[in-house]
């Protein structure tokens, strides 16, 4: 497990902030269980934040917390928002 701060990433806000639409690109519940799929993961059924937040609780216990993030903020959507400059 790692660092008990990456736990602060696992809230509702910044859930929200990762899949609704306003900052990153709106994220499906079924793009949300792709990524988890990715990195080895589980998911819960439901809402798409809780989709999520349990993606990240298990990123969290299998310590792949960063990796997930690296994936998320660069190879999915800042590098493509390059490109698209």
């Amino acid at each position: 497990m790692e660092d008990e701060s990456y736990s602060i990433l696992n809230q509702r806000a910044i859930i929200d902030l990762l899949i609704q639409g306003d900052i990153f690109p709106y994220m499906t519940g079924s793009e949300i269980q792709d990524i988890g799929m990715k990195f080895g993961v589980s998911y819960e059924e439901g809402s798409c934040w809780k989709i999520l937040q349990s993606i990240l609780f298990s990123l969290h216990t299998k310590g792949k917390t960063s990796d997930f993030f690296y994936y998320y903020l660069f190879k999915m959507n800042i590098t493509s928002a390059v490109r698209e400059a």
